[in-house]
C-alpha cells in the first residue's frame, strides 16, 4: 500500500497497524469526531504538533483542534504517502508526507505536508498519542492558518466588541446614576440653605 487516504476497505487490510492508519485518515476527512477519538489514546498523554494547533498536550486540547477543523466552512482532505512504519511489540511509528487540498468558498490550496505519527498499544488496541505536521513553504502555511482560524479570530473579535459596548453603556449608566444623585445631593442642599435662610430672616423681622 502506497497511499492511504481513509477510503480502503479493512476487511482486505491484515495488518493492524495500517488499519489504525486509514482510521485516523477515515475520521480526518469524513469529519468523523467519535471515531477520531476512538483513534487516539484519551488521556493527558497525547500530544499533537501541527500547523494549526500549534503544540497541543491532553487528548481534550487536541480535540478542540479538530472541532475547528471539521466544524468549519473550509473543506480540509489529505492523503498519506511517501511513508515508512518503524515498530516494537507495542509502540510503532510512521512517518512520510500528506497532499491534498484546502477549500473554503472561491479558493482552493494544495497541501503539502511532512507528517510522523506514533501508535502505542493500550487494551490490544492501537491508539495514536502523537502526531506532528509541518508545512515547508511559508506562504502556505499562513494561507493554510489563515483559512482554518479566521472564523474563530472573526467570532473571538465580535466577542470582544459586543464586550466592550456592554462595558461602555455599563459605565454611561453609572455615569448617569451619580450626576442624577449629584443633582439630587445639590438640589437638597440648595432648598435646605434657602429654608434656612428664609426661617432667619424670619426670625429677623419678628
Amino acid at each position: 500500500m502506497t497511499t492511504i487516504n481513509g477510503s480502503e476497505n479493512l476487511a482486505n487490510i491484515e495488518n493492524d497497524k495500517l488499519k489504525a492508519l486509514i482510521n485516523f485518515y477515515k475520521a480526518f476527512n469524513h469529519r468523523d469526531m467519535d471515531l477520531m477519538q476512538r483513534v487516539w489514546l484519551n488521556s493527558k498523554e497525547a500530544s499533537m504538533n501541527n500547523p494549526v494547533g500549534g503544540i497541543m498536550r491532553d487528548w481534550n486540547n487536541i480535540k478542540s483542534v479538530y472541532d475547528k477543523i471539521f466544524n468549519g466552512r473550509a473543506k480540509v482532505y489529505v492523503e498519506f504517502y511517501d511513508f515508512t512504519i518503524h515498530s516494537t511489540d507495542n509502540m510503532f511509528l510512521v512517518t512520510g508526507r500528506e497532499k491534498g487540498y484546502f477549500e473554503k468558498e472561491n479558493t482552493k490550496i494544495d497541501l503539502a505536508i511532512r507528517t510522523s505519527r506514533v501508535f502505542i498499544k493500550k487494551d490490544n488496541e492501537w491508539k495514536q498519542i502523537q502526531h506532528h505536521g509541518s508545512i515547508d513553504n511559508p506562504d502556505l502555511l499562513r494561507k493554510y492558518q489563515n483559512g482554518i482560524l479566521k472564523k474563530n479570530n472573526e467570532r473571538t473579535t465580535m466577542h470582544i466588541v459586543n464586550g466592550g459596548i456592554l462595558l461602555i453603556l455599563s459605565i454611561l449608566y453609572q455615569i448617569e446614576i451619580v450626576v442624577n444623585w449629584k443633582f439630587i445631593v445639590s438640589k437638597t442642599a440648595t432648598n435646605h440653605i434657602l429654608n434656612v435662610t428664609n426661617h432667619i430672616e424670619k426670625k429677623q423681622n419678628e
